[in-house]
């Protein structure tokens, strides 16, 4: 039996990638499927956030792609880590482990000037990159400097080659925004910690 005919067979669904420099959704010309089986693994994420998709052997995503999107869909995923499928020392497809990212962002930093004073003011805003992420609640903090205030604590995942650091912040649509105060990688992923710090 061929397992890659088999699996070209059902990976039918076109795949585009977000381009960062365009903001647009671009056609790869690969096609994969979504699992459903996915959605009743017990990890936490599995099925709300962490989806499996397979590819064929001839469809495998190019190493830059990092954002992706069936056709036909409204969710937008991160790539998180693909897997090759081998028997008989043949490939005959791969499969990927994708993320949701809801959320459209911008990572920003802060342009400063020094005044007469020798002091740094803020003179401004830079918008680094434009890209999909993922934004997860998990805990509140009490305000060092005012009573009676907490922040929102998060975490937050970005695709692989996403330009954060703790230098910056991020701003949604809604005018959400969230410091980021913490960088680690997961897999292909890159997670941050931080606050939601206001509108």
């Amino acid at each position: 039996m061929d397992l890659g005919r088999a699996a070209n067979r059902f990976t039918n669904s076109p795949i585009s990638y977000w381009d960062a420099t365009s903001q647009d959704w671009i056609p790869s010309g690969c096609n994969g499927a979504l699992q459903v089986f996915d959605r009743f693994v017990t990890e936490r994420t599995f099925g709300q956030k962490k989806r499996i998709m397979l590819v064929g052997r001839d469809d495998k995503l190019a190493d830059d792609i990092t954002v992706i999107k069936l056709d036909g869909s409204e969710q937008a995923f991160m790539v998180e880590k693909f897997n090759e499928d081998v028997r008989h020392g043949d490939l005959y497809s791969y499969i990927y482990l994708i993320h949701e990212a809801a959320f459209l962002a911008n990572i920003c930093k802060t342009i400063t000037t020094v005044n007469a004073a020798g002091v740094k003011i803020t003179a401004g805003e830079d918008v680094i990159e434009t890209n999909w992420i993922d934004i997860d609640r998990f805990s509140g903090a009490p305000s060092r400097k005012f009573e009676e205030t907490e922040y929102t604590v998060t975490t937050m995942t970005f695709p692989k080659g996403s330009a954060v650091d703790t230098d910056s912040y991020i701003k949604l649509s809604n005018g959400e925004r969230y410091n980021v105060d913490e960088i680690y990688t997961s897999l292909d992923l890159i997670g941050a910690r931080g606050k939601r710090i206001g509108f």
